[in-house]
């Protein structure tokens, strides 16, 4: 989904599979949530979810538990760990 923008989030997604990941920058999950709202499949978003809590409120009462939040484990010790581990090739 490289360059897909709020915009054109619809156009651009193939909605036979059975859910979205959204991992945009920050400042575009809004729009994109919103755009996929219309589709009757579980998104799932990157924290943090939007830029401001009125479109959180909003998106959450739309999008109700089709909804998820997904918290980025990348700078973990553990996850940390494995990717020194692939890297050594060990």
């Amino acid at each position: 989904m490289a360059g897909v923008t709020p915009a054109s989030a619809s156009g651009k997604v193939d909605f036979s599979v059975d859910g979205v990941v959204v991992a945009t920058p920050a400042i575009t999950h809004a729009e994109v949530v919103e755009a996929l709202l219309d589709r009757a499949m579980p998104i799932f978003c990157e924290k943090p979810f939007t830029t401001d809590s009125d479109s959180a409120r909003r998106l959450c009462e739309v999008g109700g538990d089709r909804i998820h939040l997904m918290h980025l484990f990348r700078y973990h010790p553990g996850v940390e760990a494995l990717g020194e581990l692939a890297r050594s090739g060990e």
